[in-house]
């Protein structure tokens, strides 16, 4: 009778061990689906940058990958710029001079808002300080 009860613990302790050991993971993805050197968010980002910094104000795109906002975007005042969480965790890109400010973006959810006036703002995630990007309206 003792025998069947010690079983019956350690098998309830090794059926609960992979349980306990997945809430050890990082919430912050790995690299391992990047290759080294792959730029994963930059090329839109390039893009729309030149097209706006040529005059347009149509709209520029921030996209968010491994925790990064990618290189800093040039947008004419009243320029509609969407933020594109491409990350496995939530996100936001706020300027930290309060000039504009956003709701948290889900992973694979976007968000949109005006470029103010002509300045450089410091972009900011509210939840992970980490993160730091710049967003230069020129015009």
């Amino acid at each position: 009778m003792r025998t069947h009860r010690i079983r019956l613990a350690a098998a309830g302790i090794i059926a609960c061990v992979p349980v306990l050991l997945a809430g050890c993971g990082s919430d912050e993805p790995d690299d391992a689906g990047t290759a080294p050197g792959t730029d994963t968010g930059s090329s839109e980002e390039t893009t729309e940058s030149e097209e706006t910094s040529q005059g347009e104000t149509s709209g520029a795109t921030i996209t968010i990958v491994d925790f990064q906002y990618g290189d800093p975007l040039t947008v004419a005042p009243g320029t509609e710029v969407t933020v594109v969480n491409e990350d496995a965790a939530p996100h936001n890109a706020n300027d930290a001079g309060g000039a504009f400010e956003q709701p948290l973006i889900d992973p694979g959810q976007s968000a949109t808002f005006t470029a103010p006036e002509a300045g450089t703002y410091d972009l900011i995630c509210t939840l992970h300080s980490n993160m730091s990007g710049q967003l230069i309206v020129e015009g």
